[in-house]
């Protein structure tokens, strides 16, 4: 049995495979927001405290200017995850191979992509990693290419839960 399947990504959809691929973990997450405001906090106190210390003839504006630098620096190193995603959406969306209409079959074996040019194929083995929701699945193989395939490139929703049953049995780990 195969099933095949056909259609174009869009820029929204583009960014939010992008976003699930990268998607840190729920336990980095929160280390990485805790740590975050532990930092900030620290370095609100610091800055309070020079601003308002009893010695104000001595304040060393150099020392609250490196505070409030490493402020924004904080708040990056927190968001980056979230951030990533979107510029590489904005750098490789201007990619015309990227925006192509992607077609090909999937069976047992994996994915036979048809492009102009070749028509490679992707072996279930040859998944590292996947991430799926109800509207995407997002595989990355072990030559760290990304292929991205929705829910709409398929043409019934039989088609969809068969190739994510077949995704689940033949591929790497999923998340």
């Amino acid at each position: 049995m195969e099933i095949e399947f056909s259609g174009q990504l869009d820029k929204r959809l583009y960014r939010r495979a992008l976003s699930l691929l990268h998607k840190p973990s729920r336990t980095s997450t929160i280390i990485r927001l805790a740590l975050t405001a532990v930092l900030i906090l620290a370095a609100t106190i610091v800055i309070v405290d020079r601003v308002t210390g009893a010695n104000r003839l001595a304040l060393d504006w150099t020392r609250v200017g490196r505070y409030l630098f490493a402020l924004p620096a904080i708040v990056y190193m927190a968001l980056q995850p979230y951030f990533g995603p979107y510029l590489t959406t904005n750098r490789l969306w201007r990619n015309a191979g990227v925006r192509a209409t992607r077609s090909g079959t999937i069976s047992e074996r994996g994915i036979r992509l048809n492009l102009a040019e070749s028509h490679p194929e992707i072996r279930w083995p040859d998944v590292a990693r996947w991430r799926a929701n109800d509207e995407v699945v997002v595989l990355m193989t072990t030559q760290r290419s990304v292929l991205i395939m929705p829910r709409h490139f398929f043409h019934s929703d039989v088609d969809w839960q068969q190739f994510r049953e077949w995704l689940a049995q033949g591929a790497g780990k999923a998340g």
